[in-house]
């Protein structure tokens, strides 16, 4: 709770300051704490579809930002940059079955922790899984649509 209301009053600080571009993304799950809520968000100055996006599959406990990209990618990504211990490949299964749970980046945390004796955050996971995009059909409809409109808000 004091990381949201720490998080919210710097971006209300910035946007009453108007002296960049100010772009929130917020996963989808966070919507159901209420400061992140789009009418809390409003009355500090986001709307939503312009500079607050909110990402992650919405009916699914894959409501984060990792919920997005798919099995295969994350296997290419942990094979190339996390491969186990005991010298065996990632599998979709073992992927599709931490989908199923809540949290998702955390269980995929536990799981590379488990099985690779390594620690590793969120985002050394989320820049290794940046770099292992190869083009944008491996990409969500959510995210090509996000990106979309973030290229129209930066262009104005």
């Amino acid at each position: 709770m004091l990381k949201i209301t720490i998080m919210l009053l710097f971006l209300q600080n910035i946007k009453k300051k108007k002296r960049k571009k100010v772009i929130t993304i917020i996963d989808r799950e966070s919507k159901k704490k209420k400061e992140l809520k789009p009418s809390e968000l409003t009355k500090i100055g986001f709307k939503e579809g312009v500079d607050l996006f909110y990402v992650g599959k919405k009916n699914n406990s894959e409501a984060e930002f990792e919920g997005e990209f798919k099995s295969e990618l994350w296997i290419r990504m942990l094979n190339d940059k996390f491969p186990k211990s005991n010298g065996e490949i990632w599998t979709i299964d073992e992927i599709d079955e931490i989908r199923s749970k809540k949290k998702f980046s955390e269980n995929l945390k536990i799981l590379i922790e488990n099985k690779c004796e390594k620690n590793v955050s969120k985002p050394t996971l989320g820049f290794h899984l940046a770099k292992s995009i190869q083009n944008n059909e491996e990409l969500s409809k959510n995210l090509k649509n996000i990106l979309k409109k973030l290229n129209l808000v930066l262009m104005n």
